[in-house]
């Protein structure tokens, strides 16, 4: 035999039609030929792309179809989803939200043609509409807010002045100034709080935390901290802050970072301290945790 295995699949192609082919590519994989390079999401790699189609009103999946790894390919998947929907329950949607990727000329005509609006999602979406989504739900909240200066300001649009954009130092002042203009936006919240982290490597950081309860300025200065796995050391804080809650303010933000400190001396995003390690902490002890 002496076909390469692109001409004897372009055969096969020829024999068994059952798309319009698409654009050819200078690599092909001889154990998957229907893959084609994708650069969505990191570097280029053989893949496909998955398409979904969702009814907004029962958030639930009515469509899936994967396509080769070409943007083209998004606008006829989006296609031939409708139609199965349309199959399968008797009526076409109203409107479909899609990004700008299914906005081309022939599937806009195609929509029209059926009587479908279509919906950018650039008009319903960004970070705007997140941050104006995120205030109304954070009026809602009346006991505690935290995250760390990135999230108040990406989340809220709340951005924390004169800190330098490495984070090497952490002056408390504009911490300070950052936690009063939140409540000054959100006066139903009774607690706001954030990490304190100054990463000298991957491995040394600095962590403490600060919060504002009821109009009055906590702290828990920074202290070095060997990390061994920093996955879950924000959750670990939320959850410790959560629970001393129930012993007072003060001591929920030293339970906070006591907590979120052991979890990244220890493997994974699940925290293993028990109360005892955390309160011993707490007290000054080391954040090595005994076994």
């Amino acid at each position: 035999m002496n076909h390469t295995v692109r001409e004897y699949l372009a055969e096969l192609e020829r024999e068994n039609p059952v798309e319009p082919p698409v654009a050819q590519q200078e690599k092909v994989s001889t154990t998957d030929p229907d893959s084609t390079y994708a650069t969505k999401g990191g570097p280029a790699r053989l893949g496909y792309y998955d398409n979904y189609l969702v009814d907004n009103a029962s958030c639930v999946i009515v469509g899936v179809q994967a396509t080769p790894a070409r943007l083209s390919q998004e606008s006829v998947a989006a296609r031939d989803m409708i139609e199965r929907y349309r199959e399968r329950y008797g009526h076409l949607p109203q409107t479909l939200a899609a990004d700008t990727t299914y906005g081309n000329g022939e599937l806009l005509q195609w929509l029209d043609e059926r009587g479908i609006a279509r919906i950018p999602v650039g008009g319903i979406g960004g970070k705007a509409k997140a941050q104006e989504v995120n205030r109304e739900l954070i009026s809602t909240v009346n006991v505690v807010l935290f995250g760390n200066e990135e999230d108040f300001s990406a989340t809220l649009g709340v951005a924390i002045e004169g800190v330098d954009a490495d984070f090497k130092e952490l002056p408390i002042a504009p911490y300070e100034a950052m936690l009063y203009r939140v409540a000054e936006l959100y006066p139903n919240i009774k607690l706001i709080a954030t990490t304190l982290r100054t990463a000298r490597s991957a491995t040394e950081n600095d962590w403490g935390a600060i919060a504002l309860h009821e109009g009055k300025v906590l702290i828990v200065p920074q202290r070095p901290l060997e990390i061994l796995d920093r996955v879950g050391g924000g959750d670990s804080f939320a959850s410790g802050l959560i629970y001393g809650l129930l012993a007072g303010a003060s001591w929920a933000l030293q339970c906070g970072v006591a907590h979120g400190a052991l979890a990244m001396t220890t493997p994974g995003d699940t925290s293993m301290a028990t109360l005892a390690e955390v309160e011993a902490l707490m007290r000054g002890g080391s954040a090595r945790i005994a076994r």
